[in-house]
């Protein structure tokens, strides 16, 4: 039987290996790749997150830095009342 751990850990050094050769071929089309994702990314945070009052605990917790378990347990506070 196969581990899946090793089959996880083989398929991400699959997929790093054809990005390397990637980047390795075009580093300004990546760059631009991931500086339009990165708005993109941007753009979804600020028209959809900040606007949607559901939303609002992320909001708080990103401005504050908070973890990732923190950000949910003060979601549930603020709307499990």
């Amino acid at each position: 039987m196969i581990n899946p751990v090793s089959k996880s850990r083989t398929m991400l050094k699959g997929i790093n290996d054809r990005f390397r050769a990637f980047y390795n071929r075009n580093p300004p089309l990546v760059i631009m790749l991931m500086l339009m994702l990165m708005l993109a990314l941007s753009q979804w945070y600020y028209r959809y997150v900040s606007s949607n009052p559901r939303m609002q605990h992320f909001v708080i917790g990103v401005e504050q830095g908070l973890s990732a378990d923190s950000i949910y347990h003060l979601g549930k506070e603020m709307y499990n009342k």
